[in-house]
């Protein structure tokens, strides 16, 4: 009963692909101020592109080469499947920083004008 609604309630909230628990994170490591709470700042989200990115780039192979091996029904194309679910994952996560950067930078702006 209860435990189905929590559940429901779950999967409606989750709305990208970085976890709550992950920006929530990012954000107590950004407090100056505990008196003022969390707080996600572009300092946090910086760190978080700059890790997402050097994962992006570290993945081996190209994409070209990948998609080629993806088709194979071998292990070399398991593990191309993989990394190009990798890549997409870590795009989506970067797209979802992007919107995040713009939108602290929006209230950073905002506060500014006071």
């Amino acid at each position: 009963g209860e435990e189905a609604g929590e559940e429901e309630g779950e999967e409606e909230e989750a709305e990208g692909v970085l976890p709550r628990l992950l920006l929530f994170a990012l954000q107590v490591i950004g407090m100056d101020d505990p008196l003022a709470g969390p707080c996600l700042s572009l300092d946090e989200l910086d760190l978080l592109r700059a890790s997402l990115e050097a994962r992006l780039r570290s993945l081996p192979s190209s994409e070209a080469a990948d998609a080629a091996e993806a088709a194979q029904f071998s292990r070399e194309g398991y593990c191309a499947a993989y990394r190009a679910g990798q890549r997409r994952v870590l795009r989506a996560a970067l797209a979802e920083v992007a919107v995040l950067e713009g939108s602290a930078d929006g209230e950073a702006e905002g506060e500014g004008e006071d």
